[in-house]
């Protein structure tokens, strides 16, 4: 039921990423210690967010331009307003 969602889902935050790979903008952010060893695992697909946001950061240490995650608040309003629309008359949460 949620399979076929989230690989399309998926088919569209890939397109996203290759297009940010052909401007320079396609690394996310990680530990320092796997930046150290696979100098290349931030432009790599399985590394990259499964919900990114629409817009770029300026990462302020290294002044790289990147995608970060959603922000919690962007799911949660998500959520809520999921809830209302089906008709949920119960409190729904995310953990």
């Amino acid at each position: 039921m949620v399979r076929e969602p989230l690989q399309q889902h998926l088919y569209k935050v890939k397109a996203l990423h290759e297009r940010d790979l052909a401007t320079g903008t396609g690394g996310v952010a990680l530990p320092h210690a796997i930046e150290r060893t696979y100098p290349n695992a931030n432009r790599e697909w399985g590394w990259q967010w499964v919900f990114p946001p629409s817009s770029h950061y300026i990462d302020r240490e290294t002044g790289i331009r990147r995608r970060h995650h959603l922000h919690e608040s962007v799911i949660q309003r998500a959520m809520k307003d999921a809830v209302r629309k089906a008709g949920v008359a119960k409190p729904a949460r995310l953990p």
